[in-house]
């Protein structure tokens, strides 16, 4: 038996089972994995402050034949938005609507906000819907701030080099311009 058949446009993001019957005598339930929209991310690796730049492909799209311009959007209102780690992102972190190319194909610009989601840092989700309620999930990963000293143990006087990672970042665009200040 052999067959091909389309997922419902509707379809959520995860784990199914997919059952096959055929009467009278046979079954048989398998596990589909629907991994929904793409999503990609440049860098996926960030930190707050940090502008990221968003691309996503298989959302909703128009049908051939139809409208002459795609009528969804990620809108951020309702269920239509992007957030990471749970937490919606409103402006300025997010400019929307984002408008969906006529195969349901996007670009966006998204600034990794500092708040307490993004500063315990580690791997998040940042999840997009449209507002046809198609969803695509990636992964960020958040540095956490730290510091290297070398060498580890000193005398006065000595030249140390001080290694950060992972702090907030400067963006203008924000009106943020960090600096590092240094106490023994």
């Amino acid at each position: 038996l052999s067959f091909t058949t389309t997922l419902p446009s509707d379809a959520d993001v995860g784990l199914f089972p997919l059952t096959v019957e055929v009467s009278p005598l046979f079954s048989a339930v398998t596990n589909l994995t629907f991994e929904g929209s793409r999503l990609s991310l440049a860098p996926a690796t960030a930190v707050p402050g940090q502008s990221i730049v968003l691309s996503g492909s298989g959302f909703a799209s128009i049908l051939e034949g139809t409208e002459t311009e795609n009528p969804h959007q990620i809108a951020g209102k309702g269920s239509s938005f992007i957030s990471i780690g749970g937490e919606v992102l409103r402006q300025p972190h997010v400019e929307y609507p984002i408008q969906l190319d006529e195969s349901g194909s996007f670009f966006a610009r998204v600034i990794v906000p500092n708040s307490p989601t993004t500063e315990q840092g580690g791997s998040l989700k940042l999840e997009v819907t449209d507002s046809s309620g198609r969803r695509g999930i990636a992964d960020l990963f958040v540095l956490t701030p730290g510091i290297a000293v070398e060498p580890k143990d000193g005398y006065p006087g000595q030249h140390i080099q001080l290694t950060g990672h992972g702090f907030i970042a400067s963006n203008p665009f924000l009106g943020v311009d960090n600096e590092a200040a240094i106490s023994y």
